[in-house]
């Protein structure tokens, strides 16, 4: 237990999302009230993903470098393509279940 505390305390979590101005009640709804140390919405910022201010500020307000930011989110023009671009690592969560992200690459296909 205390590696987890330990790298807990390490890591800065924020959610950065093309939402409206009512992001904070979205996510009181979901449950993730103090879940996160930074909550960024479009909205805020004047600018939506994958615009660079969005991620500039975000990164501003964690007081982090991009090279130190692991960025992950679910459209891949938004939450790679743009993160990248602004110096950060990416990861993709593809969520087939909500149909399919015309931004994202084909997946790797399985030898069979």
């Amino acid at each position: 237990m205390p590696r987890i505390r330990l790298l807990a305390s390490a890591v800065a979590l924020a959610i950065c999302s093309n939402w409206d101005w009512d992001l904070h009640e979205a996510i009181e709804s979901a449950g993730l009230t103090g879940a996160v140390d930074l909550v960024v919405s479009s909205a805020w910022v004047g600018a939506r993903k994958s615009h660079p201010r969005i991620y500039t500020h975000t990164l501003r307000e964690l007081g982090i470098a991009p090279e130190d930011a692991l960025f992950v989110g679910d459209t891949w023009a938004c939450d790679v393509d743009g993160p990248r671009a602004a110096g950060m690592d990416a990861i993709y969560l593809r969520r087939s279940h909500l149909g399919i992200d015309q931004t994202a690459p084909e997946p790797p296909r399985r030898p069979d």
